[in-house]
């Protein structure tokens, strides 16, 4: 209810009840390779995309908890979609339909990745953009370099690449097999 603070000034204390909105639940998503040995979410440095199936708009601010497992402690109820990405292994999709006021658990499963060396050739030199498309699916390839002790190391992540004509070209990471 509106209440008016003192008329002399200084603080007013309102105690605040919280109460867990019954539409939420949570999520939780474990990482495995193909032969269920445990991964790290974090270890792996994976990432995760999630929207809805049924086509509802993702509502701002959706909070989640990265170590072991993903977890998403306030999903609104309903058909979710996850992609988990990382660079060191190909994305894996994980459908989930989130219990309202429950806890909902699934698996994403991690295969190797594929890898793919792009090289443009010019008559002069010139800087070419591109994007990696996967049927009707732009792709956000992982830019891989490799590290002084020749170790693979990512250097960046996104829809858009550019690079030099005539270069030795660039490793993109972290793709799914099939036809780009």
């Amino acid at each position: 209810e509106p209440g008016e603070g003192p008329a002399e000034g200084g603080a007013t204390t309102l105690d605040v009840p919280l109460r867990r909105d019954p539409t939420l639940g949570r999520a939780r998503i474990a990482v495995e390779d193909r032969e269920h040995r445990v991964l790290s979410f974090a270890e792996e440095k994976c990432s995760v995309v999630l929207g809805r199936r049924d086509g509802k708009a993702v509502p701002a601010g959706v909070i989640l908890f990265a170590k072991e497992a993903v977890e998403f402690p306030a999903l609104e109820g309903g058909p979710w979609r996850f992609v988990v990405r990382s660079p060191r292994w190909a994305p894996a999709t994980v459908d989930l339909d989130v219990r309202a006021a429950g806890e909902t658990e699934g698996r994403a499963v991690l295969s190797p990745t594929a890898r793919l060396k792009v090289r443009f050739f010019a008559t002069e030199p010139l800087l070419v953009k591109f994007r990696l498309v996967q049927g009707a699916d732009v792709v956000w390839p992982f830019v891989e370099k490799a590290a002084a002790d020749g170790t693979p190391e990512v250097e960046e992540t996104g829809d858009e690449q550019t690079s030099s004509s005539g270069s030795e070209g660039i490793v993109l990471t972290g793709l799914a097999a099939g036809r780009y």
